[in-house]
C-alpha cells in the first residue's frame, strides 16, 4: 500500500512540473509581440502588460495586452502623436477642429468652394492624411443680373448668422400671415413673383446678438477702368422696430467686419419697391456685394451689377 502511495506521489509530481513546463512555453508564446513603429517596448505585470511609447506619442484604443491563450496575445493598442501641427486655414475660407484637435474640417467663405472631392482631414500616427484643400471662386463667369424668379444665381448665406435671405413669393409669404411682407414682387409685378426676403422674426439669436441676415453675392471680377455699380430694388417693413439695411462691396482679400456700409437705410415702412443705385470707384480687384439685413423685415430684387462706362450712362430697370 506505501509502495502503492509513493507511486502516486510521483505521478503527481510529474504532471506538475509537465504543466508548469508546458505553462512556461505557453506563457513564453504569449508575450512574443512584434512592436510596430512608435512603441519602444512591453512592461510585464503577471498576465497583463502595458504598451510604452516613444517621444511624445500616446497609447491609442486600450494601452494594455492580455495573455489570453496559448495562440497568442490580444490586439496591440497604436502609438499616435497626441495632435498634428497646426494648420494654416485657407484663403476665403477657415478651419474647424473637433474631437481632441485630431479632425478638421475646411469650409469655404460665401462666394467660394473647395478645389477637392473632400474637406474633413484627420490626424493619423503619421500626421495629417491630407493637405488643406483650397478655395476657390465659384463661378468663372457669374450672372450679372438676377431676377430671383427661377434661384439665387449663386447669392448664398453668410453660415455664421442664425437668420437667412430665403427666396419667397409674396403668395407664400400672406399664405402664412406674413402681412408685412411686400405684395407683389418688383420683375412680374405679381403675388407669384419672387424676391429675396430676410425676416428677423421671433426667435434663436443668442443674449446680445443682433437679428442680422448677411447674404453675399458671387465673386465679380474687377473693373478694367476701376468703375463698378450695383442697381437694386428693396423694401422694408420694419413693424415695431426699425428694419435696417446695409450694403458693402467687398473686395477679395478684405473682411466684411473691416468695412463700413457703402448704403445703409432705415425705416418703419415703406408701402413699394424702392430702387436704389450704387457707384464704386477704384474697383481694382475681384469682388462682391454684401447685403446685410438687421430686424424688420428686409426684401431686395431685381440686382444688376454693370462696369465702366455703363455705371454713368443711365440704366433701364431690370
Amino acid at each position: 500500500m506505501a509502495k502503492f502511495s509513493l507511486i502516486l506521489f510521483s505521478l503527481g509530481i510529474f504532471i506538475s512540473v509537465t504543466e508548469i513546463a508546458s505553462q512556461g512555453d505557453w506563457w513564453w508564446q504569449c508575450w512574443d509581440p512584434i512592436l510596430d513603429t512608435g512603441k519602444d517596448g512591453i512592461n510585464d505585470a503577471g498576465r497583463e502588460s502595458e504598451i510604452e511609447c516613444r517621444g511624445d506619442r500616446i497609447v491609442f484604443d486600450g494601452g494594455s495586452v492580455k495573455c489570453v491563450n496559448q495562440r497568442g496575445n490580444t490586439p496591440l493598442s497604436s502609438c499616435i502623436l497626441p495632435r498634428c501641427p497646426s494648420l494654416i486655414p485657407p484663403r476665403h475660407g477657415g478651419l474647424v477642429y473637433n474631437y481632441t484637435q485630431r479632425v478638421v474640417k475646411a469650409f469655404c467663405d460665401p462666394g467660394f468652394t473647395v478645389t477637392t472631392s473632400y474637406c474633413t482631414i484627420a490626424c493619423d500616427s503619421r500626421g495629417w492624411n491630407a493637405t488643406v484643400p483650397a478655395c476657390q471662386a465659384s463661378y468663372t463667369s457669374p450672372p450679372m443680373a438676377c431676377t430671383f424668379e427661377r434661384d439665387t444665381c449663386g447669392w448664398t448665406n453668410s453660415p455664421h448668422n442664425h437668420f437667412f435671405w430665403e427666396l419667397k413669393s409674396a403668395a407664400l409669404l400672406h399664405l402664412f400671415d406674413q402681412d408685412n411682407s411686400p405684395v407683389t414682387d418688383h420683375t412680374l409685378g405679381t403675388a407669384a413673383g419672387q424676391f429675396m426676403i430676410a425676416s428677423a422674426g421671433p426667435g434663436e439669436a443668442s443674449d446680445g446678438e443682433a437679428r442680422r441676415a448677411t447674404l453675399y453675392s458671387p465673386v465679380f471680377k474687377a473693373a478694367r477702368r476701376g468703375v463698378a455699380c450695383f442697381n437694386f430694388f428693396y423694401h422694408i417693413y420694419g413693424g415695431r422696430d426699425t428694419g435696417e439695411l446695409r450694403v458693402y462691396l467687398k473686395p477679395q482679400d478684405r473682411r466684411i467686419e473691416f468695412l463700413a456700409p457703402d448704403f445703409q437705410t432705415s425705416s418703419r415702412s415703406h408701402a413699394s419697391w424702392v430702387r436704389q443705385r450704387l457707384v464704386f470707384t477704384n474697383v481694382t480687384q475681384p469682388f462682391q456685394i454684401v447685403i446685410e439685413s438687421e430686424e424688420g423685415i428686409v426684401a431686395i430684387d431685381d440686382v444688376m451689377i454693370n462696369y465702366d462706362i455703363l455705371c454713368i450712362i443711365p440704366t433701364c430697370t431690370p
